[in-house]
């Protein structure tokens, strides 16, 4: 404590009009950074609430049943996205975008990145190279990992 106290009065010179200046500006960007990042998830949040909220079937039902894919891997792969996300998975839709929807609240996101170590490792699995930035949505997910699920 001693030494940051010797360190801004006697190195930094808070006398100085250009200390106190640099110091406000620097205080503001970090409260500003906060303030933003708080309020995109505050703003994802009522956004989410605002949805009716779906069960496994139903969701299920209205957007997969036609697609060729089971009901209990279509559950697995939205369940994950769900849990890296945690978010309700009864809230997410299919068209729900990485990066806008889902996770980006800030520049980057831990829950983009749990869910890219995920697919990886998915990928994996089936021997393919796979390219993430292709799958957009939640949707496409599904579709792209539940075939390579079917295909075992």
């Amino acid at each position: 404590m001693f030494v940051g106290v010797f360190f801004i009065f006697f190195v930094l010179h808070p006398a100085e009009p250009k200390f106190w200046g640099r110091l406000i500006w620097i205080g503001s960007t970090g409260i500003a950074c906060v303030a933003s990042f708080w309020f995109a998830k505050q703003r994802k949040k009522r956004f989410l609430n605002s949805r009716q909220t779906l069960s496994d079937e139903d969701i299920y039902l209205q957007y997969f049943s036609e697609s060729g894919l089971s009901q209990p891997l279509v559950h697995e792969l939205w369940q994950e996205v769900a849990d890296a996300f945690r978010l309700p998975s009864g809230k997410l839709r299919p068209t729900d975008r990485f990066g806008n929807e889902l996770g980006g609240y800030w520049i980057v996101s831990d829950e983009v990145d749990i869910l890219t170590k995920i697919a990886v490792e998915r990928a994996k699995r089936h021997s393919i190279k796979l390219e993430l930035s292709e799958i957009k949505t939640l949707g496409e997910y599904v579709k792209r990992f539940g075939d390579l699920e079917s295909e075992k």
